[in-house]
């Protein structure tokens, strides 16, 4: 009797139709535990990042270093960082905005005499080349 009962469950559960739950599930965002902050803490992952990216240990001093740290300190939400193409995207906007900024404090009627520029290029041990323009004038 039990191979048949098997026969009979197993044509009982054909002719029902096996349901599927992949209509009900969804993605759930992983929760970020919240650390609590300590100046051990705080000083622990300051010193893994300077290692890490190889930074000057005065840049824990340097004033917009500290001016970040300052305006992170205030998010209420948490703090989302930029990946590397919204901040090259960035710095090239910014560069560009100075550049027309530039541009139109040497056209306006302050600078009224002459434009004086240096110019200066050189090689890195590690083979970076650099080349740099520094202009000078009076304001009056």
């Amino acid at each position: 009797m039990l191979p048949r009962d098997v026969q009979d469950c197993k044509a009982k559960a054909k002719a029902d139709g096996q349901s599927q739950i992949d209509g009900h599930l969804h993605e759930i965002e992983p929760k970020v535990a919240k650390i609590k902050y300590t100046d051990i803490l705080f000083k622990e992952v300051a010193i893994k990042w300077l290692v890490a990216t190889d930074q000057p240990i005065a840049a824990f001093e340097h004033p917009k270093f500290k001016h970040m740290i300052y305006v992170v300190s205030q998010a209420q939400n948490g703090v989302k960082i930029p990946d590397c193409r919204q901040m090259r995207e960035a710095i090239i906007d910014s560069f560009k905005k100075q550049m027309n900024h530039l541009h139109s404090r040497l056209n306006s009627p302050a600078v009224t005499g002459v434009i004086n520029l240096t110019c200066d290029a050189w090689q890195a041990l590690n083979v970076d080349g650099y080349f740099t323009v520094t202009g000078s004038w009076i304001e009056e």
